[in-house]
């Protein structure tokens, strides 16, 4: 519950540093590998090789945007600004896949939108 904060907070500081449209791609695209890992290391599933390729795919196509994000070629500026927005979008991914864990358990949506602030 207390992990929460972690997808909501980092989004919103992403969305200051970067571009929208950046931020939801990388935030969204982070759960898929995520996923993965967890299951190979909680679980000892190991992925397939289309699950393989898949995610390497995202995460080229996040490196991608991560240097457009860091270059500025967007409608914000980049630098430092730009890599704090980034690694802010990858947090915010994480918090995702705690709330689809409390979803899970049973928690409503509802329940799970309360407990995003602490």
């Amino acid at each position: 519950m207390r992990l929460l904060p972690l997808r909501f907070w980092p989004f919103s500081q992403a969305l200051k540093r970067i571009e929208p449209a950046i931020v939801g791609a990388i935030e969204i695209s982070v759960g898929p590998p995520l996923a993965l890992l967890i299951g190979y290391f909680a679980y000892s599933a190991r992925p397939d090789r289309m699950q393989r390729i898949v995610c390497i795919g995202i995460l080229l196509g996040c490196v991608m945007l991560s240097v457009a994000a860091y270059t500025g070629s967007g409608l914000t500026g980049g630098g430092s600004q730009a890599g704090l927005g980034v690694v802010a979008s990858l947090v915010a991914g994480t918090g995702a896949v705690a709330s689809k864990a409390l979803m899970e358990r049973g928690w409503s949506r509802g329940a799970v939108l309360a407990h995003r602030f602490y």
